[in-house]
């Protein structure tokens, strides 16, 4: 019974249909806008996409430009600073800067948690950034400056900077 179930399974077999193809489609589809054929319908492919009707993508208006314009020979010009000082929670630190053109002067400074002011200096030019350290006042082991004024997170005075 077997041999006879395993011929007739082999000569099934042997006259089935294959199975169907799983081969892409033969014409590639077209967005519609690219002067091909209509929206839906399929076509040869296309060298370049683009959005819908040709557009692209803003209702035909030219794309927006960023930066400065590529004519502009102004160079770069500004000033700016600004100040933190709040004694009740420590917080004092602060910003100056001046640019014009390649060449930037500023200075930056914090009060630290032992007491102490740190003050940066710096210069920008073509030659990269150039910063000059300096501190004022003495460190403190209690310090003043909105850190832990005890040396401890959980020691006395303001207990570290409060945001």
């Amino acid at each position: 019974m077997f041999k006879l179930f395993c011929l007739i399974f082999v000569i099934g077999c042997a006259f089935a249909e294959p199975p169907p193809s799983y081969l892409p489609p033969n014409q590639g589809y077209l967005p519609p806008g690219n002067g091909g054929p209509p929206s839906g319908s399929y076509g040869p492919p296309s060298d370049t996409y683009g959005p819908p009707n040709g557009g692209n993508g803003n209702g035909n208006k030219p794309p927006p430009v960023y930066g400065p314009p590529e004519d502009a020979t102004e160079p770069a010009k500004y000033s700016f600073e600004w100040e933190v000082n709040d004694p009740e929670s420590g917080n004092e630190y602060g910003q100056k800067e001046e640019r014009d053109g390649d060449n930037t002067v500023g200075s930056y400074n914090v009060l630290l948690p032992d007491g102490r002011k740190q003050i940066v200096e710096y210069t920008v030019d073509k030659d990269g950034y150039h910063p000059v350290i300096k501190y004022e006042g003495e460190a403190k082991p209690n310090g003043n400056g909105g850190g832990y004024p005890s040396g401890k997170p959980n020691g006395n005075g303001n207990g570290g900077y409060r945001y």
